[in-house]
This record gives C-alpha cells, structure tokens and sequence, in this order.
C-alpha cells in the first residue's frame, strides 16, 4: 500500500511509480532450495504438515522467466504506472485485491502475525 500511496502523491510531480505483482514465474529457486524441515522439538510442529504443503509448493504452470520479464519490461517502456500483475496466477491475485476492501487484506495479515507470536 506504500507504493500505491507513492504512486497517487508523486503522480503530479510526472513520477511513476510501477508496482509489480508476481504470479508464478519458472526459476531455479525450488531447485536450488535445500529442501524443507522442522527442527526437532519446533513450536510449529502441530502445524507441520500445513507450513510442508507451503513450504513445498510448486506451481503447476509457471510463465517462464524471460517471458515474465519482456512483459514487465514492454509495460513500463509503453509507460504503465500503477500494479502490473504478470506470471502464473496473478490475475487470481488481482481479482482478490480487487473485490477485498483492503483494509481486510491488511487486517488479516496483522492478526496471522499476531497469532505467530509467543
């Protein structure tokens, strides 16, 4: 929400402020990634098997990368400004932050914060 309220107070100055929302986009990083485990004795065993699914997740169809970086790239030179949603998946993102008020968005993501607290 920062970059959206950069984007509206710098737009009478004649900066642009692009904020890139990304899908699934093919990279190595599930390749490279040393895997996934809990620490015996962890205080988030009880919900192991959740943080695993999350932990391990792999899109079924992401945009491969140079196609995800030419469309960002041919937005901004055609002068977009605002949320660019690109990849796999982001247009379920932007139908979310579309319908969601967000201060539901930003409420929730406090409370599951909260709720990590010790």
């Amino acid at each position: 929400m920062l970059s959206e309220t950069l984007r509206l107070e710098l737009q009478p100055f004649n900066v642009k402020v692009v904020i890139v929302i990304t899908g699934a986009v093919k990279t190595n990083i599930f390749n490279n990634s040393p895997g996934y485990h809990l620490p015996e004795g962890s205080l988030y065993s009880k919900a192991g098997k959740e943080i695993e699914k999350c932990a391990t997740v792999n899109p079924a169809s992401p945009v491969l990368a140079e196609d995800y970086a030419r469309s960002v790239v041919n937005d901004v030179l055609a002068g977009a400004s605002g949320p660019l949603y690109h990849g796999s998946m982001a247009t379920v993102v932007r139908y979310v932050m579309g319908y969601f008020p967000k201060f539901v968005l930003v409420s929730g993501r406090t409370q599951v914060s909260s709720r990590l607290e010790f």
